[in-house]
């Protein structure tokens, strides 16, 4: 705590150290607010990606894990932001927390379940989006994922949600199974639906 810290913030940092309080206590009351906003909305789009906080500068932080590489250290978070289609951001939904473990840094991870590998927390983000969309009826929710998310296990869990419909940015030459045909070439010669403003 820094030693300049008035009463307000040295209660902050108590309630926040307090071994019972978790991130989801906290964050409770902002997701309400959230949901009931998405409310007002007949789209929303819920906008998730993963960064790293690090605190390579602060060596003294227990519990951190190693980052890129074995000389940074910090955590990742992987929050889903609810936003409309005009970019007005309505909040957060939910943010995964986790550190890597530095004996399996740099391993091949292939061949792992999808449960034991970061890649899980898209279909966990995923599966939020799709437990708000029931109880959203009036809002159509749409998942936006980068290419970390264009992995086979999501599209089959996906396609089970048809409250939700997403949008995946493709790391993979897919084969579109109504057409027979890759995707880049098929979306390609797609008309466009918009231009960008200038």
């Amino acid at each position: 705590m820094p030693a300049e810290a008035g009463p307000e913030t040295q209660g902050a940092y108590r309630l926040l150290a307090h071994e019972a309080v978790t991130c989801e206590q906290v964050l409770a009351p902002h997701w309400a607010c959230s949901n009931e906003g998405m409310r007002e909305h007949p789209v929303v789009l819920c906008v998730q990606d993963t960064t790293e906080l690090d605190f390579t500068s602060q060596p003294g932080i227990a519990g951190l894990g190693p980052l890129s590489s074995l000389r940074q250290h910090g955590l990742y978070v992987h929050p889903t932001l609810a936003v409309t289609p005009e970019g007005i951001p309505l909040g957060v939904l939910d943010a995964w927390m986790w550190t890597r473990d530095p004996e399996t840094l740099g391993k091949d991870k292939q061949h792992w379940p999808i449960e034991a590998k970061e890649s899980i927390h898209w279909l966990e983000g995923f599966e939020r989006c799709a437990e708000l969309g029931d109880n959203l009826p009036d809002t159509r929710l749409v998942y936006v994922a980068d290419r970390e998310c264009d992995i086979h296990e999501f599209m089959v869990r996906a396609q089970h949600h048809s409250q939700v419909d997403w949008l995946i940015r493709a790391a993979h030459n897919q084969v579109i199974s109504s057409t027979c045909q890759l995707l880049p070439p098929l979306a390609a010669a797609q008309p466009s639906a918009s231009q960008p403003a200038r």
